[in-house]
C-alpha cells in the first residue's frame, strides 16, 4: 500500500517549503511515499519532481451534466451568460472540457501516475443550499459513464482509474446499484473506486462522534460488499458536521444573482461541511486493512505547514 499526502500546486501551498528536499523530508518522516497531485499550474521544478508524484486528482466542475449533454438553457441557468460558461468550461460545448481532462491524462500518463481521481457527482450552487436536485444519481452516473468512455476508450494509459463518492447526487453509496451500475458502465480495464471517508460521513448528518462515523462506513461497505474489490484507494479524513449543514440548511440564505458571488457564498458552506480533519479512533487501522487498497491519502485541508504537521502526527497515532 502506497501512502499520499494530498497537495493543489498553488503557489501558497508550494511556499510553506523550502524546495522540493524539504518537502520530501516533510511527509517522509511519516512514512508517507509521495503526493497525490491536483495540479492548477506548471510544476514548479523547485518544489515538485514528477517521481515524488503517485496520484493526479483531476480538476472537477461542480455542473457539468447539462453542459455535455448540450443543454443550454439549463447551463445558462446556472451560469447566467455565455462569456461565464467560457471561463468555466475553456468553450461552448463538451470539446472543452474532453480536451481538458485528455490534456490531463497525457500529463498524468506521461509523468508516470499510478493512478488518477475523478468526481462523480453532479450539484448546481443552488441545489447545494437547498438539497432539491434535477437530476439523478442515476443520471449522474450514465452521463460520467459516457464521458468516461470517451476519454478512456482505446487508450492505452498504465494508471488506475479511480472515481471518487461525494454526497450529492451520483456515486454516494446511498444504493449498491448505483456504485454497480457505475462499475458496469465503465469500460476501462483498470477502473475502480476512490473511497472518500468525509464525504460518506457527510451523507449522514446524525453522525457525532469518529466512533459513531465508522460505525456507519463499516455498515455502508458491508452494503456494498459486491463491489469491494474496485476500491483501489481510500481519501482518509473526517468530517463531522451534520449539525453544521442542519442549522445552515435552515437559515435560508439569500443566493447573489451574479455567479461568481454565488460561488463564493457556495464555498464558504462548503469547507464548513467538508472538513478534512484527521480520521482517528480506535478501529480506523483495522478499517483500512479490510479494505486493503493500494493507495491510501491522507487528504487533508491546513491553514499552514505546523497544522498539516499537527494533523499527519494525530494521524501516525492509529498506527502505534
Amino acid at each position: 500500500m502506497l501512502r499520499m499526502i494530498n497537495l493543489v500546486n498553488y503557489d501558497s501551498e508550494l511556499e510553506r517549503f523550502t524546495d522540493k528536499e524539504d518537502l520530501i523530508q516533510f511527509y517522509s518522516k511519516y512514512e508517507i511515499d509521495g503526493i497525490e497531485l491536483q495540479k492548477v499550474q506548471e510544476l514548479q521544478e523547485k518544489y515538485l519532481h514528477p517521481d515524488m508524484i503517485i496520484g493526479m486528482h483531476l480538476s472537477f466542475y461542480n455542473t457539468w451534466v447539462d453542459f455535455y449533454k448540450g443543454d443550454m438553457d439549463k447551463v445558462l441557468n446556472e451560469y447566467g451568460t455565455m462569456e461565464v460558461v467560457e471561463q468555466i468550461y475553456g468553450g461552448t460545448d463538451k470539446s472543452a472540457i474532453l480536451k481538458a481532462y485528455k490534456e490531463q491524462l497525457e500529463f498524468a500518463d506521461r509523468i508516470g501516475a499510478k493512478y488518477v481521481v475523478f468526481h462523480i457527482c453532479d450539484v448546481s450552487v443552488e441545489e447545494t443550499f437547498t438539497g432539491r436536485f434535477i437530476h439523478s444519481d442515476e443520471e449522474v452516473i450514465d452521463a460520467s459513464c459516457s464521458l468516461i468512455n470517451e476519454l478512456l476508450d482505446g487508450k492505452s494509459y498504465q494508471f488506475d482509474f479511480l472515481m471518487e463518492n461525494l454526497w450529492w447526487p451520483g456515486l454516494n453509496y446511498k444504493n449498491p446499484l448505483m456504485a454497480k451500475r457505475l462499475i458496469d458502465g465503465v469500460n476501462y480495464t483498470k477502473k475502480g473506486l476512490m473511497l472518500d471517508t468525509g464525504h460518506l460521513m457527510n451523507t449522514n448528518q446524525e453522525l457525532k462522534t469518529p466512533k459513531d462515523a465508522l460505525q456507519y462506513i463499516r455498515k455502508v461497505m458491508k452494503e456494498h460488499s459486491s463491489i469491494k474489490e474496485y476500491i483501489k484507494g481510500i481519501h482518509l479524513h473526517q468530517s463531522l458536521s451534520g449539525e453544521n449543514a442542519k442549522r445552515m440548511r435552515s437559515s435560508k440564505i439569500e443566493l447573489k444573482q451574479d455567479y461568481w458571488e454565488r460561488m463564493y457564498q457556495l464555498y464558504e458552506y462548503i469547507f464548513s461541511l467538508d472538513e478534512h480533519k484527521p480520521f482517528v479512533c480506535e478501529g480506523v487501522k483495522e478499517f483500512i486493512e479490510e479494505i486493503n487498497p493500494k493507495y491510501l491519502t491522507y487528504e487533508l485541508i491546513t491553514r499552514n505547514r505546523e497544522e498539516h504537521e499537527t494533523y499527519l502526527k494525530q494521524i501516525s497515532t492509529i498506527y502505534d
